[in-house]
């Protein structure tokens, strides 16, 4: 594991799918403060999570015909939710989904957005009600080849989060 870049970044394990034990040794090993499920995790197995001392962030994938009642069953046991594109696998490919489905989203727990997040396409975040978004996950397209960060691509994204900001009124966190 990295040293840690300051004392204010948080440490996440992504996990899809995995058993209480696994993702157990994990947050002990690694002393993390988030565990981020990206599977078939039920609200049940997430307060299982919860009663170790880790914040919960469910990822979902959407599509144009996500259920946002879904979420409900949700809500007592994840801190935050993240929406991603629905495809086969589990995040990583890249894509966008429609983000005009998240004014679907009622509910008041902030959510992550993530899925194909790009130079080219953050400027439509502020069609977005951005007071529910947490923060950003970015990856696949500011990546050189996996956990190789384009640091150059990474600051134009940031100036153009400031500028977002400056435009909207509102602050939005990149994670």
């Amino acid at each position: 594991m990295p040293k840690m870049a300051n004392q204010n970044t948080s440490k996440v394990g992504v996990f899809v799918n995995e058993t209480i034990d696994f993702i157990y040794n994990k947050i002990s090993k690694y002393q993390l403060d988030f565990t981020q499920l990206h599977g078939s995790e039920s609200p049940e197995f997430c307060e299982e999570l919860r009663k170790m001392g880790v914040k919960i962030i469910k990822a979902f994938q959407v599509d144009k015909a996500f259920d946002f009642e879904l979420l409900k069953k949700y809500d007592l046991v994840a801190d935050y939710f993240l929406f991603d594109t629905k495809t086969k696998q589990y995040g990583g490919s890249g894509k966008s989904f429609d983000w005009s489905v998240l004014k679907n989203y009622a509910m008041k727990k902030k959510y992550f957005l993530s899925g194909g997040i790009s130079i080219d396409n953050i400027g439509d975040l502020q069609k977005l009600d951005l007071t529910k978004i947490h923060a950003i996950d970015v990856n696949s397209k500011f990546e050189s080849s996996p956990g190789s960060k384009k640091i150059p691509m990474l600051q134009k994204l940031k100036e153009q989060l400031q500028e977002l900001n400056r435009v909207c009124g509102q602050t939005l966190n990149k994670e």
